[in-house]
């Protein structure tokens, strides 16, 4: 009965002992090579099943991956931009800046220019400047065109600075400008006269 016991769990079953002969014996090979033959379709299955999950899954994170790239490169893009605007923004501020500084100068010229009630002659030749003849010319033109009413004197005229042949004096303000013809040495001469108010200084220059 116990040789029938263990004669019944083969062919799987380890080498058994007979208790009748006391030696080793080993299963029948065929029998082992028809169960693995049966296992194998089963085995092959399973292997298919997990190299399509795993195709299924590279997939997945290959498209994973190139969504985000997709975004990546659409934040690259973005911050180029960005980074663009800034440097554009930078470039108009600086040149406002100047534009500014500009602007101002400007201003602090006119408003220094605003406190003095300037007189501009210009054409002037070179030679004469600062003589007696043009400051005698100039003064009586002063006072018998612009400024009929007063006196003939050159009081108050006075040459400050002589600068690319022009002359500029000053004197009494007017809100009057003309132009004069004047002889000197035998040729004609233009002299331009502005005369400009303490609110509003104007200036010719040719």
């Amino acid at each position: 009965m116990q040789a029938s016991a263990y004669s019944s769990i083969a062919p799987l079953a380890k080498p058994v002992i007979s208790t009748s002969s006391k030696t080793l014996e080993n299963p029948p090979v065929e029998d082992m090579l028809n169960h693995i033959l049966k296992k194998l379709p089963d085995l092959k299955i399973s292997q298919e099943e997990a190299h399509i999950r795993t195709n299924e899954q590279l997939a997945q994170i290959n498209a994973s991956m190139l969504h985000l790239s997709s975004h990546l490169f659409q934040a690259e893009q973005r911050v180029s931009d960005l980074e663009d605007a800034k440097s554009k923004r930078e470039t108009g501020t600086s040149q406002i800046q100047v534009e500014l500084e500009e602007i101002q100068l400007k201003r602090d010229k006119a408003e220094n220019r605003s406190r003095r009630p300037n007189l501009t002659f210009v054409r002037i030749p070179e030679d004469y400047e600062a003589t007696s003849t043009v400051t005698k010319v100039i003064s009586d033109l002063i006072y018998r065109h612009i400024l009929p009413d007063r006196a003939t004197a050159s009081a108050g005229l006075t040459i400050i600075r002589v600068l690319n042949s022009r002359l500029a004096l000053v004197a009494e303000s007017s809100r009057t400008e003309r132009e004069f013809e004047t002889r000197h040495r035998d040729s004609w001469r233009t002299v331009e006269v502005v005369a400009a108010t303490a609110q509003r200084p104007r200036f010719i220059n040719k």
